[in-house]
């Protein structure tokens, strides 16, 4: 089995919309990333959701725990997704990724109603609306194929 990859997204709400990004509009996820060596998930998803959206972002708790499987390819991820809040307005227009690679060129914000309606989120449990409750017991969703 190859390498397990640690990675730390944010769950940013606002308004009631969950800020998602996208490559290319064929999918939308979490922003957040992969963790660099003598970096912790704090530092890590703050890094991350400044280059993939221009937001600076407060984190609170941990919000999600799961892991990722692609036998396709033999990855397997652990990801950590912290409840995440931002001071400024979201502004409409486009940001551009400032990483590494420059892989995110869209970010929007989705209503609960817009996510569920959609087969392009991922990853599925967004759309069980939990991100919108202030208080989530069960922080751990298992492992993904």
């Amino acid at each position: 089995m190859t390498h397990i990859n640690t990675c730390a997204r944010a769950c940013v709400v606002h308004e009631n919309k969950l800020l998602l990004v996208s490559n290319d509009g064929s999918y939308w996820y979490l922003p957040g990333g992969h963790m660099e060596p003598r970096e912790n998930l704090a530092v890590c998803v703050k890094r991350e959701v400044f280059e993939e959206t221009g937001y600076e972002v407060e984190l609170q708790d941990i919000l999600y725990v799961f892991e990722f499987y692609d036998k396709r390819i033999d990855s397997h991820k652990i990801e950590c997704v912290f409840r995440g809040v931002i001071d400024a307005h979201p502004e409409t227009h486009a940001w551009f990724d400032l990483g590494h690679d420059k892989s995110v060129t869209l970010k929007q914000w989705f209503t609960l109603e817009e996510i569920q309606a959609r087969n392009d989120v991922k990853p599925q449990f967004l759309k069980d609306g939990k991100w919108l409750v202030k208080e989530n017991n069960k922080v751990y969703k298992g492992c993904y194929e």
